[in-house]
């Protein structure tokens, strides 16, 4: 693990591989090993510069924290970390809390290849934006999510003309940890598409 300082926070991150960047931000009530727990990262190293970063929000984020009620204000601190580590033009994972942070960031006309959000919360108060974004967009979404209504996902899907709606059946919110291998699928399949 590594630690870099952003705004006099101490952020964690984890970094594995060589190439095109990709960035996974974790859902609120994770961190970092969530994703090493399923062997996305490890997996997508031989092929890209794979980043984890604790964002300074969650539950069991190992960074310093600090919350705000303005969610913009986050994918600012995200673009800071982003230009902290040189991460250019990089294909932005996001879960839940994270999603709508990474929606937010494209939003604000941050540099980004391509994102992938995952049940993103927030939805309904960047409703009228999301037709501004025009980078490829995957929508994950587990059909049985109990959090965040999966008609989310469809507005989604109707507001930003270069998405794809991926529903994986009988998963809950964190649909990547139910289904693993069906989630690292899609994404892989996902990836190769951006190439």
């Amino acid at each position: 693990m590594n630690w870099l300082n952003v705004q006099g926070l101490k952020i964690r991150y984890f970094v594995q591989g060589e190439g095109n960047n990709i960035v996974f931000l974790h859902g609120y009530s994770f961190n970092i090993e969530t994703w090493l727990s399923i062997n996305v990262i490890e997996e997508l190293s031989k092929n890209y510069k794979v980043y984890a970063i604790d964002m300074p929000y969650g539950l069991r984020s190992k960074s310093d924290k600090f919350y705000s009620n303005n969610r913009d204000e986050y994918a600012d601190f995200l673009n800071k970390i982003f230009l902290e580590l040189n991460i250019i033009s990089p294909i932005i994972v996001g879960a839940s809390i994270s999603g709508e942070v990474t929606l937010r960031y494209i939003l604000r006309k941050y540099d980004a290849k391509a994102a992938v959000v995952i049940a993103p919360s927030g939805i309904p108060e960047i409703e009228e934006k999301l037709s501004e974004i025009k980078i490829p967009l995957l929508i994950v979404w587990g059909d049985k999510d109990d959090l965040i209504p999966l008609r989310n996902a469809y507005i989604i899907k109707e507001k930003v003309k270069n998405s794809q709606l991926k529903i994986i059946s009988n998963a809950k919110h964190a649909c990547y940890l139910d289904k693993p291998d069906e989630f690292k699928g899609i994404l892989k399949e996902f990836l190769s598409s951006l190439r």
